[in-house]
């Protein structure tokens, strides 16, 4: 607008510098001066205006560039995931130069990037990596939680370290077993006949279903409706105490429970101390010898613990393994173990059997 009032006002003057050059009498002198005030008065006016106008704009908008908030929570300096973060893995690539991707959803708890988490393979090995970035819909994200599908990029490990049905846990929490103790409670009343019998049946967990024999122990139902129960199962699960599952039968859920340990001494700590069935027996690992791998994978084959729960019990050998259990189960256990190098020792009220 300026440029435009700018050259009007060339434009007047130049017009009357040439009509004062083409006449000198005072006719042409006076046309050239009221010009002169008329191309003067104009400009005044369009000044006026573009003033007002000026004035009378709104202030721009003051842009705020959105800051994206990329602090990973945590506490005590360390990352936070919850204890009960579960994502079973579905596939895997690798980011050449950076590690390996592990893809799938979360099946339990939430987990944030930078995280210390666990891998455990089908193998049972359990190894710490570093849940180095959090990946969604294709952006990186600082956390995820239950039900969100992601592909957690895990630094320093390679495509050949992972496979599909390995799992990703927070650290010390789930393991892999074979059996638990539980509490189940039904959705009908049963009668006492049916706890003192064997049940088999499904049970569903987060991470798939199995086949599993549940047996109650004393057939007598707690003051809160459950029962307890030994669950054993045909295929082994990821399981944390606390974890729940269902029962069902043709597509029908019969019951829910809830692990509630993976001692096994515990059935029989349930039972009266006075139980004239206890027996008194003890089998007790002293040493695991040279083959200690070995002895590991056979206490869990007997017992159905985890891997965690199999090494704690070597490395803190001598280690009561079995109690109150009949003489001949207990010099089967005996003769296992020894069998692949281990020392054992089956006592009775103190007393040493042969």
């Amino acid at each position: 607008m300026k440029k435009l009032i700018v050259g009007f006002i060339l434009t007047c003057l130049l017009i009357a510098l040439f009509a004062g050059c083409k006449g000198n009498d005072d006719k042409v002198k006076s046309e050239t001066e009221n010009a002169l005030k008329t191309a003067e008065q104009h400009l005044n006016d369009m000044t006026d205006n573009l003033t007002n106008q000026e004035d009378s704009q709104p202030e721009p908008t003051k842009v705020i560039e959105s800051q994206e908030d990329n602090e990973v929570l945590v506490e005590d300096d360390k990352p936070l995931v919850s204890d009960d973060f579960l994502m079973q893995i579905e596939d895997t690539f690798s980011i050449s130069g950076r590690g390996a991707v592990a893809t799938g959803r979360i099946l339990s708890g939430s987990i944030s990037a930078g995280s210390e988490i666990e891998l455990i393979s089908d193998d049972d090995k359990i190894m710490t990596v570093q849940a180095e970035q959090i990946e969604m819909f294709r952006k990186l994200v600082d956390s995820a939680n239950t039900g969100d599908s992601v592909g957690i990029l895990l630094s320093d490990l390679e495509r050949k370290d992972l496979n599909v049905g390995d799992i990703l846990v927070a650290k010390g929490g789930y393991s892999i077993h074979n059996s638990f103790l539980g509490t189940i409670l039904f959705a009908e009343d049963k009668d006492e006949a049916f706890y003192k019998e064997r049940y088999t049946s499904t049970c569903y967990f987060i991470t798939g279903d199995t086949i599993c024999a549940i047996n109650f122990i004393d057939g007598t139902q707690n003051d809160d409706g459950t029962i307890t129960a030994k669950v054993y199962m045909a295929t082994a699960q990821p399981l944390m105490i606390g974890s729940t599952f269902e029962v069902r039968y043709m597509g029908n859920v019969l019951a829910t429970g809830e692990v509630v340990s993976f001692d096994l001494d515990l059935d029989h700590e349930l039972n009266s101390e006075d139980d004239e069935s206890s027996t008194g027996i003890k089998v007790t690992l002293i040493s695991s010898g040279a083959n200690k791998v070995g002895v590991i994978k056979e206490i869990q084959e007997i017992y159905g613990y985890g891997l965690r729960e199999a090494k704690e019990i070597i490395d803190n050998a001598p280690s009561v393994i079995s109690q109150n259990v009949l003489e001949d189960e207990a010099k089967e256990i005996k003769i296992r173990l020894e069998d692949i190098g281990a020392t054992v020792e089956i006592t009775t009220e103190n007393i040493e059997l042969n």
